[in-house]
């Protein structure tokens, strides 16, 4: 799906100024970024010719916590419990009221006050991010498992900050992560945690770009044909208060709100109007 010019150019300047809140003051650890990005893209409602860019947010005042069985088995002590992520990206292309393309992303973001290049990682949140093995939410409680087995490796993405160590935010999937630290069988790494090292500018993806890919849709696992990926973009729009559009049933409990801790959902509709059937033939969903 290719933007309008204008448009597009008019969102880079939504980016610059983004850019700008996270340069003017120096990101003091994740979840003052995971702010600065939801209050940074909110409320964004922009149309050019036939076009138009909107967005709606949430946050979620406790990070969602999953556990996971590395072995595929449930209900045995051989579990891990994490942290599910920090920010939740979705975008929506609608032709004529008809939804198109649907795509989401889980954002899991490391930052550093050094001046290095380098991150901490936690193995098992690692290992999850990569393999989605079956798992269930426990903070907040919903009695559901979830098997994503997501296609697209942008489907978990890291996000590294740190005024001191890259001047942008450089998004890298978990799976490139792992090809590129050439681990070719997680389930036998080590269950320590590692340092991760970036080169900007060099095969990685920096905020400006990665954003405007999303938007055209060429980021995100495809929620039109993975339903049960869909399934917890739903349930988390609810945690944050949106309601999922599509529609659906999530069943989640009463949770304890706690400003400890955010977790960001940041929803992107473009929208486009063709008068002429014509110009429908390559506006077909996936």
């Amino acid at each position: 799906m290719a933007l309008d010019p204008s448009l597009k150019g008019r969102f880079r300047w939504i980016l610059k100024n983004y850019h700008n809140t996270l340069n003017n003051m120096q990101i003091t650890k994740e979840m003052d970024f995971i702010k600065r990005t939801v209050d940074s893209f909110s409320d964004i409602n922009i149309s050019q010719n036939d076009q138009s860019i909107s967005t709606r947010t949430g946050k979620i005042h406790q990070t969602p916590r999953i556990r996971y069985y590395p072995n595929g088995l449930l209900f045995t002590n051989v579990y891990h419990q994490i942290e599910m992520g920090d920010i939740l990206l979705i975008y929506k292309y609608v032709v004529n009221g008809t939804l198109i393309y649907y795509r989401g992303v889980i954002v899991q973001v490391k930052h550093t006050n050094t001046k290095k290049h380098t991150w901490h990682i936690d193995s098992n949140q690692f290992k999850f991010l990569v393999n989605w093995p079956i798992f269930e939410i426990v903070l907040p409680r919903c009695n559901r498992y979830f098997y994503i087995q997501p296609q697209m490796l942008s489907w978990a993405t890291y996000t590294f900050v740190g005024k001191n160590a890259t001047r942008y935010p450089i998004y890298y999937s978990s799976s490139r992560m792992a090809q590129h630290r050439r681990m070719q069988n997680l389930q036998m790494m080590p269950n320590r945690d590692f340092s991760f090292s970036v080169k900007p500018h060099f095969n990685w993806d920096c905020s400006g770009s990665y954003f405007m890919k999303f938007i055209q849709g060429l980021i995100g696992e495809n929620l039109l044909k993975n339903n049960n990926a869909r399934d917890l973009v739903h349930n988390i729009c609810i945690m944050s208060g949106l309601e999922p559009d599509p529609p659906g049933e999530p069943d989640w409990r009463e949770f304890k709100k706690s400003d400890e801790e955010t977790f960001g959902v940041i929803e992107f509709t473009v929208k486009r109007n063709i008068q002429s059937e014509n110009s429908l033939i390559n506006e077909k969903p996936f």
